[in-house]
């Protein structure tokens, strides 16, 4: 197994997204940063008002800046993991996928590390401008004002970080079950539907949240901070289920039913 996994891995480092993914996924998290920071307003309160929702909004932002550039990043780990199970195919070398499917984890765990490593400093500096604002104590609020005490942060970060893995496993999976021919078109179509769902939703009532989540991840990676900052951690709960979901039913499948075993597709 392990020596199918390193094999898988260094055909991965010869596939050319394997070569912009990380660029993009650190270029992203940076430049995506300010969009993130205005997800309270945008979405939850464009006017806060007093201590207790002044504090909402600087906790929440918080949690947004150090997630910044999660959604793009777990859609390139699923873009990657697809372009590797697409190469198996076309390769004809599909009689194990789970090493495929493994090897697909492991460079969307790389890629998860990557983003957060890239935003962390910078979520730090512009979170302990921010956080003095608000004097928690005297607002009467139970926080601790370093996030690395404070177990939603946690909750939300490491959560956020196990969803790359498991999108690229499941965009692994996508690439074993479908014609090579199809694979973009197909998860094109699948980004576009659920992300207008999810958008759609959210303007609607930010309550659907974890509506969101389930019908739209990795939407949810948005949602779940946001969720979170409001105190409904549900939210992030329904990200990790939902992203376990997807990753399992479509690694079954690709397990069950490998291209040798399907009329038409190659292996």
């Amino acid at each position: 197994m392990t020596t199918t996994v390193h094999a898988q891995l260094r055909t991965l480092t010869r596939l050319r997204s394997a070569l912009w993914a990380p660029g993009a996924v650190a270029v992203l998290a940076l430049l995506l940063m300010p969009v993130y920071e205005s997800g309270y307003e945008f979405v939850v309160n464009p006017d806060p008002q007093g201590d207790a929702e002044q504090f909402e909004r600087l906790y929440t932002t918080a949690l947004l800046r150090y997630t910044s550039g999660f959604l793009c990043g777990q859609l390139i780990a699923l873009a990657l993991g697809a372009a590797l199970g697409r190469q198996a195919v076309r390769a004809g070398t599909t009689s194990r996928p789970l090493s495929i499917m493994a090897a697909a984890g492991l460079a969307g765990a790389a890629l998860g590390l990557l983003n957060l490593a890239v935003v962390a400093p910078a979520a730090t500096l512009r979170t302990e401008l921010t956080m003095s604002i608000v004097d928690v104590r005297a607002a009467g609020l139970d926080f601790d004002p370093d996030l690395l005490r404070d177990s939603g942060f946690w909750q939300v970060v490491l959560v956020g970080l196990l969803s790359f893995p498991l999108w690229a496993v499941a965009g692994a999976a996508v690439g074993l079950l479908l014609d090579p021919d199809r694979v973009v078109p197909t998860l094109l179509a699948w980004v576009l539907a659920h992300g207008v769902m999810a958008v759609l939703l959210v303007l609607w009532d930010e309550e659907f949240a974890a509506f969101v989540v389930l019908w739209s991840p990795p939407f949810g990676s948005v949602a779940s901070p946001i969720g979170t900052g409001t105190n409904t951690p549900t939210v992030t709960v329904a990200l990790l289920v939902a992203g376990v979901a997807y990753a399992a039913v479509l690694g079954w499948a690709a397990v069950r039913y490998p291209p040798g075993r399907r009329r038409g597709v190659g292996g």
